[in-house]
């Protein structure tokens, strides 16, 4: 409830401060120049302001593209690293392991369509394509 009271109190006086500001900008003489002149000094504060925010957005992007791109690279660093530990020292590279596994699997289609023993094992004979043994 105090910050309601206290928003309200201040747009009640931005209100009061903007009438005031025309009433000045509009009024002939010194305080017409002076107003103006607040004005112009004004608008240039706000031209530096809007140049050095533009700035700051500029680095600020530069600095996410450049975390983007180191992440991308460690992530992939990582996923290597992963990948070569989980692979047996038998099984060598894995484009040779997916070559081999895609193998069995033809062959193991193969099998299962000329074979009409429905109780034989669909991995029976992978091992030495594999690389390892249960």
């Amino acid at each position: 409830m105090k910050r309601l009271f206290w928003v309200g109190v201040g747009v009640a006086v931005a209100v009061v401060a903007t009438k005031k500001w025309r009433e000045l900008k509009e009024q002939p003489g010194v305080t017409g120049t002076a107003a103006g002149f607040a004005e112009s000094v004004a608008k240039q504060a706000g031209d530096r302001a809007a140049a050095l925010s533009g700035a700051l957005w500029e680095r600020a992007t530069h600095s996410a593209r450049e975390f983007v791109d180191e992440f991308r690279v460690a992530s992939a660093e990582r996923e290597q690293e992963l990948r070569e530990s989980l692979l047996a020292e038998t099984q060598g590279s894995e484009e040779d392991l997916r070559r081999r596994r895609a193998e069995s699997a033809r062959h193991r289609s193969a099998a299962a369509r000329s074979t009409a023993d429905a109780d034989e094992d669909a991995f029976a004979g992978d091992e030495e394509h594999l690389g390892y043994e249960f």
